[in-house]
């Protein structure tokens, strides 16, 4: 059966310098904004995972610990993702917020098809 719906996942660090507060505090009310219309344009969902202080105890892994979040995107043309990242408008407006609070050379990103179990 073909998979009905595509994640992509990005764990992200913030910026060198920046605190943690202020990296959710820009990243929510400044970048989420700007995401918004572009994600919507493509048929895209839109989470952030604040992986701070604020997260259940006794999940993170030696891994997890050394980011500060997840962008996840769901979609259910399997092309969007790649249609939404060659846009412009992500190219114009969404990709450089990014460098003002992440530290993209250490993002990692997977993407694939969705298996719901439960």
């Amino acid at each position: 059966m073909p998979p009905t719906s595509y994640t992509m996942v990005a764990f992200i660090k913030r910026k060198e310098g920046m605190s943690l507060e202020d990296f959710y505090t820009y990243w929510e009310d400044v970048h989420g904004p700007l995401v918004k219309p572009w994600a919507e344009k493509h048929g895209l969902t839109y989470k952030q995972v604040h992986t701070g202080s604020n997260a259940p105890t006794g999940v993170d892994s030696e891994f997890l610990g050394k980011y500060d979040g997840c962008a996840i995107f769901e979609f259910s043309d399997p092309n969007a993702i790649t249609v939404a990242f060659a846009d412009p408008e992500f190219k114009r407006d969404v990709s450089p917020d990014q460098e003002v609070f992440m530290q993209e050379q250490v993002t990692i990103m997977t993407t694939g098809s969705t298996v719901t179990i439960v």
